[in-house]
């Protein structure tokens, strides 16, 4: 399968189900759900998270270590100060990393975020914590979940035969 391909399929299908803001506070549930297809494909990837740290944010091991905190003790993400700019896969294709989310990937001009002041990797199961108990950003609206797992999961079925 071509990764490309794939990429370019979600992304089209993301668009042609009119799901909003998913770069502007559903990045997270774009990243997990795009992994799970990954696993099910059994294509390696990992889930980048970027930051700048100018805008205020913490470094990769506080994030994991307010992640912890919150599984063993309960205590918020929120309450932590614990946010991210931004997250993405991040693929080998080619001997290179591609690098996308639901709009762009680094092939394409626009690519913005590898420029971050502060890179790191999060787990599926830490960002799963912070899909689903930070509550840090309202823009994007987790009733189009639904939407946005079935457009990712069809781009996926189009390309496996």
């Amino acid at each position: 399968m071509n990764l490309m391909q794939l990429v370019y399929s979600v992304q089209r299908n993301i668009i042609e189900a009119d799901i909003e803001g998913v770069n502007d506070g559903g990045c997270g549930f774009f990243a997990y759900y795009m992994a799970n297809e990954l696993d099910r494909l059994n294509v390696p990837y990992r889930i980048k998270v970027v930051d700048r740290i100018k805008l205020g944010s913490c470094s990769i091991s506080k994030k994991k270590e307010a992640i912890k905190k919150y599984l063993e003790d309960g205590l918020p993400l929120n309450k932590q100060k614990i946010s991210f700019q931004h997250c993405f896969i991040e693929v080998k294709h080619t001997g290179a990393n591609l690098e996308f989310d639901s709009d762009l990937s680094n092939q394409d001009e626009e690519w913005y975020y590898g420029d971050a002041d502060y890179t790191g990797y999060f787990t599926k199961k830490e960002l799963k914590v912070c899909i689903r108990y930070a509550q840090w950003n309202k823009l994007y609206k987790k009733s189009q979940n639904k939407k946005l797992r079935a457009a990712i999961r069809a781009a996926v079925n189009s390309l496996v035969k």
